[in-house]
């Protein structure tokens, strides 16, 4: 059975990559690194907060053959990840074209989903928790690997519309604006070494 999932959701972690999609085609907040003392991170396996940006990475040798962009996903019970491609118009119906998901089968197919509860939103407690370990945990494990991400106002972590702690979004986002690329398994690396959320609240569910 394949969980489906609309990149509209996705997208609420990623704003500004869908503009690239488009235009292209009791807890404790430490300061120690969650990789500290363990091997190197799993490349193979990506949260799926990054799906959306792997799709992209897959998308990019291809963006001008197709004016096609990604409009849901799947997963298979093993995170096996497949993407529908295509078109919307003014009223919503939208035409699936099969020769972007052929074009990007094989770069989507070379990395798997890690499992993850059913996403919700966090309380108005949890997202004053998040912003806290934004500022004392995520930031400051990012700028270590010279990646300097910007915190939003406080304000915007209580506006249940947004989920601005996913920082290295943010981050990549601003470097491609600059014309700087990333390559993916460097963000890739940096997501598993510094994550969003603390893990307890991740166990629980809470994402977008």
């Amino acid at each position: 059975m394949r969980r489906r999932t609309s990149f509209v959701v996705a997208a609420l972690a990623a704003t500004a990559v869908v503009a690239l999609c488009v235009g292209a085609v009791g807890v404790s907040l430490t300061n120690s690194d969650p990789g500290e003392g363990q091997g190197p991170a799993d490349t193979s396996r990506i949260p799926t907060d990054l799906v959306w940006r792997w799709v992209v990475h897959c998308m990019q040798p291809h963006g001008d053959t197709s004016s096609a962009v990604p409009i849901n996903y799947s997963l298979g019970a093993d995170g096996a990840l497949t993407v529908e491609f295509g078109w919307a118009d003014d009223h919503g119906n939208v035409t699936i074209d099969p020769r972007m998901a052929a074009a990007t089968k094989e770069c989507i197919e070379e990395k798997t989903v890690e499992a993850s509860p059913v996403g919700r939103s966090p309380t108005q407690a949890e997202r004053l928790v998040l912003y806290d370990w934004t500022l004392e945990r995520q930031q400051p494990c990012l700028a270590e690997r010279g990646m300097n991400a910007l915190i939003p106002p406080r304000a915007d972590f209580l506006d249940e519309q947004t989920a601005p702690w996913y920082l290295l979004n943010e981050y990549a986002s601003s470097q491609q604006e600059r014309g700087i690329g990333l390559d993916f398994d460097t963000l890739l690396r940096a997501r598993l070494a510094c994550p969003p959320i603390p893990a307890y609240l991740a166990a629980q569910g809470v994402g977008w």
